[in-house]
């Protein structure tokens, strides 16, 4: 997830739905996190300053150590040229800002149900 206050938001209704959420600061951090974490599902923010999301998630679809992980990218940016991007760069899902906290739940309980069987 990224830094703003919108990210904390996030972190509060996951953690009350009992989800370990560990909240990183940059894209080059995050993929470390990923790596030692190996986590269930990541939230993406596509507009990290050092390492745009989309090559994050490429990055991990690619790789033969992390392609299962489920990615849900968070946006601000809706229009349609930046969700089929999103989807060619392997995303599970895409959310546009701002959002519902029941409808962030509800797609991380999915996500997760449809990826842990």
């Amino acid at each position: 997830m990224g830094n703003g206050s919108s990210a904390l938001s996030i972190k509060a209704t996951l953690d009350a739905e009992n989800y370990n959420v560990v909240k990183v600061p940059g894209g080059f951090s995050s993929l470390e996190a990923i790596k030692a974490e190996k986590p269930d599902l990541v939230l993406l923010d596509t507009g990290l300053a050092d390492l745009e999301g989309f090559k994050i998630c490429k990055q991990l679809k690619t790789s033969s150590r992390y392609w299962w992980i489920p990615v849900m990218v968070l946006s601000d940016k809706g229009e349609v040229k930046n969700r089929i991007k999103a989807f060619e760069s392997g995303v599970d899902d895409y959310v546009t800002t701002p959002f519902n906290p029941m409808e962030l739940r509800a797609r991380v309980g999915m996500i997760l149900k449809r990826t842990h069987f």
